[in-house]
């Protein structure tokens, strides 16, 4: 549609990718993320699947942007964003369970009074996320450039 933005792209399991976007059908409370899957296996005449609206209701008043995605080949897929809904630029993930996207998590060390955006996600071989994202201070401000792992729990 005429109100998409920002494509990613991330490859998991075994010949499938997952493609994220912004989305703007939602017109008056900024845009949303958004996803459809490409099983494709084997098939030459595969097709993406469905749209999959990827962040959960409680975010839907707020704008979300800056999304990024990871996959990983045992299919796990992780998808981030900076998101809005409380007051200023946080980085949110949504990772996909048995199908279904999971609620919202603000990371605790990209979240709080600072800015936090434009994040960039890796799901290494073992599975543990890396995220490293901007931040500043206050809005215009210097940035930063900042990391952290999560280890994976299974």
């Amino acid at each position: 549609g005429h109100g998409v933005a920002r494509v990613a792209l991330a490859p998991y399991a075994d010949n499938s990718l997952l493609a994220v976007w912004e989305d703007k059908r939602n017109f008056r409370d900024g845009y949303d993320i958004y996803g459809a899957r490409l099983d494709s296996g084997t098939s030459e005449d595969a097709a993406f699947g469905p749209n999959e609206r990827i962040q959960d209701d409680f975010g839907g008043l707020a704008a979300q942007w800056h999304v990024a995605a990871s996959g990983h080949v045992d299919g796990t897929l992780v998808v981030g964003w900076t998101d809005e809904r409380e007051g200023q630029g946080d980085i949110a993930l949504s990772w996909s369970e048995d199908g279904a996207w999971s609620d919202d998590l603000l990371v605790p060390v990209a979240s709080g009074p600072a800015e936090q955006s434009h994040p960039t996600l890796v799901l290494d071989e073992a599975g543990h996320l890396h995220v490293a994202w901007v931040s500043r201070e206050t809005k215009g401000g210097p940035t930063r450039i900042q990391y952290s792992r999560g280890q994976r729990s299974d």
